[in-house]
């Protein structure tokens, strides 16, 4: 069984009504608020919402394990300090979670692949979450597809 992490997230918001942002944040709501565990900044009648390190940190707690030997390969980063880059990439994974063609995850893979990279030449974290996501995200598919 997969987790539902954007269903976990929606529930930390509850009883807010949010939408996915188009952005690159995660959520988009009308109500003003200012929630535990959210990075929220208002523009005009919009609150949006992308979560704080410490709720990214519960999410990659979620994922799980892999033996595919490309987020195995980047285990090493975990103790180095977080990447902006990866949090994006992480955030898209998220959003793409809900619904996602085989070209979004073609895309998604290359922009992983990308972070990755960048990620052991700077000695930053957090890519490995972004290939979980990437795998999460390529087995939840073909399960959808053979059904």
């Amino acid at each position: 069984m997969y987790p539902d992490l954007m269903g976990y997230l929606r529930g930390t918001l509850a009883p807010c009504r949010v939408r996915r942002d188009r952005g690159e944040d995660l959520f988009v709501t009308e109500a003003d608020l200012s929630p535990d565990g959210w990075i929220a900044e208002r523009q005009g009648r919009l609150t949006f919402l992308r979560p704080d390190d410490a709720l990214l940190e519960e999410l990659y707690a979620m994922l799980p394990a892999s033996d595919d030997f490309f987020p195995r390969s980047l285990e090493r980063t975990k103790g180095f300090p977080p990447s902006d880059e990866a949090k994006k990439c992480f955030l898209r994974g998220l959003k793409l979670s809900e619904s996602a063609s085989q070209r979004d995850i073609a895309r998604y893979e290359k922009e992983t692949r990308e972070v990755a990279a960048l990620a052991l030449r700077t000695r930053r974290g957090n890519a490995w979450a972004c290939a979980r996501m990437l795998i999460l995200l390529k087995e939840t598919n073909d399960r959808k597809e053979t059904n």
